[in-house]
């Protein structure tokens, strides 16, 4: 029976995941454009411009934004992705109470606030999102090494500190210029982290 709620996980992790790369990607291009440096820009800018910019009903320019109702379906299929993970990594690492219900509980509440980052509540939305998920990650990073998965750790703790290097640039606007960079490559190395966990787990 776990074996095949395990592989249930993983088709709702690859159909959630997908649906998330689907419906950015169609964002990006449909992005009208500006970005913070520049509001008479055409279109999306890697560089430049912010995942959170495809949530909002206008472009930075003022344009109306078509497709921003899709970038927010999208967002919740990526927190939904996370969530996925949280719940199949006690199940994959056999872990009991309380470990167990500390990842399920912090992740899900971390990925529930995280969609919500493009309301007026923003900061204090990342301040939490980032707390919750530090504590659901910080568990399961230690058990994957008691298991010996270091390249998974690798990949997992190189996105979590993207994440703490992006929030310290956020905060104290030092190389502000990177943000932008930085942010989208958190997200590559978090998803990367999961896709490879889902992976070395596919038989469990």
């Amino acid at each position: 029976m776990t074996q095949i709620n395990n592989q249930w996980t993983r088709k709702l992790f690859i159909l959630t995941t997908a649906g998330f790369f689907i419906l950015f990607s169609i964002s990006i291009i449909n992005y009208p454009g500006g970005t913070p440096n520049d509001i008479a820009t055409k279109g999306f800018h890697f560089k430049e411009n912010y995942l959170c910019n495809l949530l909002n009903p206008k472009g930075i320019n003022g344009e109306p934004n078509p497709t921003y109702i899709l970038a927010i379906s999208g967002s919740f299929l990526l927190a939904l992705s996370f969530i996925i993970t949280f719940l199949a990594i006690p199940r994959y690492l056999r872990l009991e109470n309380p470990v167990k219900n500390l990842i399920i509980w912090s992740g899900i509440a971390g990925m529930l606030l995280a969609p919500f980052i493009f309301t007026s509540y923003h900061d204090v939305l990342i301040n939490w999102a980032g707390i919750l998920g530090t504590i659901a990650f910080c568990p399961a990073f230690y058990h994957l090494y008691l298991q010996k998965k270091y390249w998974n750790i690798f990949w997992g703790v190189t996105g979590l500190s993207c994440c703490g290097v992006t929030y310290l640039i956020y905060q104290s606007h030092i190389f502000f210029d990177l943000l932008a960079v930085t942010q989208k490559l958190s997200l590559v190395l978090l998803l990367i982290w999961q896709i490879h966990l889902h992976y070395i787990y596919r038989r469990a």
